[in-house]
């Protein structure tokens, strides 16, 4: 089941804004982003209705917070919504489908959405089983060289245009203690998929905290936005790996390092996960 591609019945329906629940799994919304759709609405008013979910005689937003939160600065009172015909888990999927869009999401905050929909997605197909929705021979697929990956799984990285690999990085990261992700907050790390993979290799969360202070302390994983390297990684063949590294200049080799430690971290990430997908 993907949720970008649920077809249910929706009606439209007119809504006083303080009668729309904020579910509590809701994330706190970007005040930068509500200021911009408030202009935009100002200028070519609402696009999109927010969608919601009745629940004995209750509306749940799922999707929308922003444009919400945009009207209320706009002193509007009411609005026409979309009322869904989702049951709750096809709810969640669709509102982590639209946080997943947010470009302020760090790598930690992006691996547990990702995390939380392989999970809901698995729990969906389940339960789609039990009720005869879907055979049981598609309950798991075979990735063409011999192994089985559970449908869910599998589901979840073709409904977000994702590698099954970067699923199960996402799987890795979101599993950290909070107390681990929140190191990596306040050390600047939360948004480095190499430090927290990193991290994620020592099992006690007092270890995984000692590897993020030791990465911060060397200043060996960037945690401000990346920079682009002057020499382009990427387009390189390998034989001429040694020769850019050559002629890099002094200033370009804590980027070249840091280049290497995040590409040397995913392959042996991949490595002990049994290989990319």
């Amino acid at each position: 089941m993907s949720a970008a591609g649920v077809t249910r019945a929706a009606r439209g329906m007119t809504l006083r804004l303080d009668a729309i629940e904020i579910p509590s799994t809701t994330r706190p919304y970007n005040a930068t982003t509500v200021v911009d759709i408030k202009r935009s609405i100002e200028a070519i008013g609402l696009q999109s209705a927010p969608t919601v979910i009745e629940r004995d005689g209750r509306y749940l937003l799922v999707a929308g917070r922003h444009r919400i939160e945009a009207l209320r600065l706009l002193g509007v009172e009411s609005v026409l919504v979309r009322v869904v015909d989702f049951d709750d888990i096809e709810a969640r999927l669709w509102t982590i489908s639209e946080n997943l869009h947010r470009a302020e999401l760090t790598v930690a905050q992006r691996s547990q959405q990702i995390a939380e929909y392989a999970e809901l997605t698995k729990r969906k197909r389940e339960a789609d089983l039990q009720t005869g929705q879907l055979a049981q021979n598609e309950s798991r697929r075979d990735d063409g060289r011999g192994h089985r990956h559970e449908g869910g799984h599998s589901q979840a990285a073709r409904d977000l245009g994702v590698t099954r690999e970067e699923v199960r990085r996402a799987q890795t990261i979101a599993a950290l203690p909070e107390a681990t992700l929140a190191a990596a907050k306040d050390l600047g790390l939360d948004d480095n998929q190499a430090a927290l993979l990193t991290a994620a290799r020592a099992e006690d969360p007092d270890e995984q905290v000692e590897v993020l202070e030791t990465i911060a302390a060397r200043g060996k994983v960037s945690a401000a936005p990346r920079v682009k390297c002057l020499c382009n990684f990427e387009n390189l063949a390998a034989g001429e790996l040694a020769r850019w590294v050559k002629i890099t200049t002094p200033k370009d080799r804590p980027h070249v390092i840091r280049v290497l430690e995040e590409a040397a971290a995913i392959l042996q990430d991949e490595l002990e996960g049994g290989g990319a997908s």
